[in-house]
């Protein structure tokens, strides 16, 4: 194995022991939380985007959605939450698992697990982007800069 390749195991290692300690030091249940704790620790460890579709149907009424744009958003919803919350979830599980194999000596193992972490990292990215994409769409102008207000 090469320098750059041995570094970035090693880079990669350290950054999902520092993320995945917290999941290690849980209290026996699944990966050491409730479903709900553990989700929402996946959420914030796996994706760094405004998550916009809470914060629209939390303010319904203060952005004045019509009755037609909350079904859009709803079935929107539907239809994508499922494998994006997976994809979440498999990221901090890659993580661990590239985390134990560095451990081991396996650092191929490390490194084809983290490429493929990364790879789901993006696809995450791309389908909060395409989320955007349709907030856009769906509300006024008005609406998605009240939104993205709301979400800061």
């Amino acid at each position: 194995m090469n320098k750059i390749t041995q570094l970035t195991a090693i880079g990669l290692t350290s950054v999902t022991l520092a993320f995945t300690a917290p999941i290690q030091a849980g209290n026996g249940q699944g990966m050491g939380m409730g479903q709900d704790a553990e989700f929402k620790y996946a959420v914030k460890h796996s994706n760094f985007m405004p998550t916009l579709m809470a914060v629209a149907m939390k303010n319904q009424s203060a952005l004045n959605l019509s009755n037609e744009q909350i079904q859009t958003l709803k079935n929107y919803h539907a239809e994508n939450s499922p494998s994006q919350r997976e994809d979440m979830k498999n990221v901090v599980k890659l993580e661990k698992q590239a985390a134990a194999a560095s451990l081991t000596g396996d650092l191929n193992e490390a490194q084809k697990l983290g490429q493929k972490s990364i790879a789901l990292r993006q696809t995450i990215l791309n389908q909060k982007l395409r989320c955007h994409q349709m907030m856009g769409k769906v509300l006024s102008a008005d609406q998605y800069a009240q939104l993205v207000k709301l979400a800061k």
